[in-house]
């Protein structure tokens, strides 16, 4: 096996090392006026890679939504996911206590 694949080329690591300490020490990752020490290399993301990182959650959290809207709404629906009935009751009740919470607080206030 060729272990130099598996050796980082160390000048790089150091000098990544320190471009993302100088990025830290410039940034708003302060606290008590301090920058914040970690023990990892931060992840610095490019903007085309972050706005995707975006469309991944927004779309995740939509699709999620919708299952749980769904699930919610449409007793024939529930049967997909064969959950124990007592969990099932938890569920449906909790998230009608939910709403029932919100439009109290949005129809009082």
């Amino acid at each position: 096996m060729n272990t130099s694949r598996l050796l980082p080329n160390v000048a790089a690591t150091r000098r990544g090392r320190l471009a993302a300490r100088e990025y830290m020490n410039n940034s708003t990752a302060i606290y008590h006026h301090e920058v914040v020490d970690s023990s990892y290399v931060p992840r610095l993301y490019s903007r085309e890679t972050h706005e995707r990182f975006a469309y991944i959650a927004e779309t995740t959290y939509s699709i999620l939504s919708k299952v749980m809207r769904e699930y919610l709404e449409n007793p024939s629906y529930r049967h997909v996911y064969d959950l124990d009935p007592r969990l099932v009751e938890l569920i449906c009740c909790r998230a009608a206590t939910t709403r029932c919470c919100r439009l109290r607080a949005w129809t009082c206030s």
